[in-house]
């Protein structure tokens, strides 16, 4: 036996005000989410220290709205709400599907009003049976009833199954929302830069900024632009190498609006860039001069000694002092980190406090001295990364929710009404169309069967 909470229960999820309350709730979000910038940075509360709204709305992650937690629970009482009034209202729409009207009743219909009107060539019987297999040949449905040389009604449908297009549209939208909840709890959406020649494993992902490890690396292997006449990029292209298991799985080429897709991750060409990426370096000693090239984490034997010079970073602009670069020397027992400027001599007569500093000594390891000659600089390239599990759900649910519109507005539900009488010898017919919406519709079928009918007269 049904409880009384069971059944209050039941009321309240398939009732219209909880799914208008539902809908309101998310067009408020919605809304929030218009002004408010989505996937971005978080707001930084220590830009208002102290101040209750900055808290707050940290607190309930504006910026990040369709990934929150309260946009899921809306997101799934929705849910919720759709599927049981869909389940609710299935079982009297199969009912009507399968139920044969009372052919009893038929009688009672004013057919004195039907629009189609004609005698027949033949008696009553015979014109009912070619009627019958007239309307056969078009109805899924076709019944007859009163089989004598008076009075014959012929019931016919056509495109009753039209009548599920609003519980499949309910479904679709079902499946459309399953497919946005996956792809929010269980996709990601992240950047990551890639020097040319070099790889990356991880992402920083948008809204939260974490990193992200991938399960292979990317490597770019190189990277072109094309140029207008009038300088302007005409196009830019990445060669990207994905690398699983120490080995190359996929190569191909990125450009932009032609996305690159693997294992289920697909990368966009977002943008493009310059880096330093290596350096030419003097290094003298007494008479004694040496011109060695080397990138950002390269390192090099000292000439003539048995140190290790490497390179820890290359800068365009240290400070306002210009392109830089440190190096750190490995000695035995420590390690010796300074800056070695290339427009040290500029410098020094214009801000000579800083060449008293350790830091940019370029002859603090002495005998060996110590110039920056060049900075050369290589492309990185910008992909967007983007994982969404949901896409083939809410694609399989928009094809629904076509499908379900063409059967509502294409395929309208038509009920055919056929009376034959014994009129002095001769068939009366009388023909009328039952639409719901559609009126025309009826009156194509009428003409279809019409037009059958006359194809079986001789």
């Amino acid at each position: 036996m049904k409880s009384k909470n069971a059944g209050t229960f039941w009321s309240f999820i398939t009732s219209v005000r909880l799914t208008v309350i539902l809908l309101i709730a998310m067009a408020a979000l919605s809304v929030i989410g218009t002004f408010i910038p989505q996937q971005g940075e978080m707001i930084d509360t220590r830009l208002h220290p102290g101040t209750l709204p900055a808290a707050v709305l940290d607190k309930l992650r504006v910026s990040d709205l369709y990934h929150s937690v309260y946009f899921m629970i809306l997101m799934s009482l929705i849910l919720l709400n759709l599927a049981a009034c869909t389940w609710r209202r299935f079982p009297s729409l199969w009912k009507r599907f399968k139920t044969v009207p009372d052919m009893e009743k038929a009688e009672t219909h004013d057919f004195a009003a039907a629009g189609s009107v004609f005698y027949g060539t033949r008696g009553p019987g015979e014109e009912a049976g070619r009627l019958e297999a007239a309307m056969r040949s078009s109805c899924t449905k076709v019944v007859r009833h009163g089989k004598t040389e008076h009075v014959s009604i012929l019931y016919g449908e056509r495109n009753s199954f039209s009548i599920f297009s609003v519980p499949l549209i309910h479904f679709s939208v079902l499946v459309i929302i399953c497919g946005a909840i996956t792809g929010s709890m269980a996709g990601f959406e992240g950047y990551v830069t890639i020097p040319e020649g070099e790889a990356a494993q991880s992402i920083i992902t948008k809204g939260n900024r974490h990193l992200k490890k991938l399960d292979f690396a990317v490597r770019c292997d190189r990277f072109s632009m094309d140029f207008y006449e009038n300088g302007a990029p005409r196009e830019f292209r990445s060669d990207l190498s994905f690398i699983k298991n120490g080995r190359v799985a996929y190569q191909g080429p990125l450009l932009v609006n032609h996305p690159i897709t693997f294992e289920g991750i697909r990368f966009y060409q977002a943008g493009y860039g310059l880096n330093p990426s290596g350096s030419l370096i003097k290094v003298k000693r007494g008479k004694k001069i040496w011109s060695i090239q080397a990138g950002t984490g390269e390192s090099f034997d000292l000439p003539e000694s048995d140190v290790k010079v490497t390179i820890l970073r290359i800068e365009d602009d240290l400070m306002g002092l210009g392109p830089a670069v440190k190096l750190n020397i490995q000695l035995p027992d420590r390690n010796l980190q300074f800056w070695v400027l290339k427009h040290i001599e500029k410098i020094g007569k214009e801000k000579p406090m800083i060449l008293e500093m350790p830091i940019f000594d370029p002859g603090s390891f002495r005998p060996y001295s110590f110039s920056l000659l060049d900075i050369r600089h290589g492309y990185f390239t910008g992909l967007q990364v983007n994982r969404d599990p949901g896409v083939a759900v809410v694609a399989a649910g928009s094809i629904m929710m076509v499908c379900g519109f063409i059967l509502a507005y294409f395929f309208a539900p038509v009920q055919i009404w056929i009376r034959v009488d014994n009129d002095s010898g001769r068939a009366k017919i009388r023909m009328m169309a039952k639409t719901r919406w559609n009126k025309a519709s009826g009156e194509r079928e009428i003409r279809r069967i019409l037009r059958e009918y006359d194809c079986r007269k001789g």
